[in-house]
């Protein structure tokens, strides 16, 4: 990446020194048009990523309030925002919790199915709970999506 930006800062810096000479009435070569087309191609050719970019629209489902004689299920709809196919690796779930996803491969634009079972048995009070979806994504390997909300203990009178 640093030698690229070195690349551009060089043909921005022939590109200034050759209008100043413009300005002083010499004209510009055919080097002169080249040199602009190359340092235009550099630059923007620097902010496109090819490759696999998972997301999420709603990467944070909040159950509010369960009884702690249940469990909460929720699918997340995981997205291949790039342009090449995003492959599922490993699915890290939290402890008292489930998870799958299909399908394996993401293709450019589609989704999958994330689904997660947490158990709340005997659980109290506020819970926080993140998931972790392993991807080939080059930027992101381990995206995460989180399940918040409180467990309620039943009260007998």
């Amino acid at each position: 990446m640093k030698c690229r930006a070195r690349q551009i800062r060089g043909f921005l810096q022939k590109i200034l020194a050759q209008r100043r000479k413009a300005r002083k009435g010499v004209k510009l070569g055919a080097l002169g048009g080249l040199a602009r087309v190359l340092s235009l191609f550099f630059f923007l050719t620097s902010f496109v990523q090819a490759g696999p970019k998972i997301g999420c629209k709603e990467p944070e489902f909040k159950f509010g309030d369960k009884p702690n004689t249940g469990s909460v299920e929720h699918t997340f709809l995981i997205e291949n925002q790039g342009d090449v196919p995003l492959q599922i690796g490993k699915i890290r779930a939290c402890c008292g919790a489930t998870a799958s996803i299909a399908p394996q491969i993401i293709i450019p634009g589609s989704n999958a199915q994330f689904k997660i079972v947490l158990s709340l048995q005997g659980r109290r009070g506020e819970q926080r709970k993140i998931f972790y979806v392993g991807s080939n994504d080059p930027n992101q390997p381990y995206f995460q999506v989180r399940v918040i909300g409180t467990a309620t203990a039943e009260t007998f009178i």
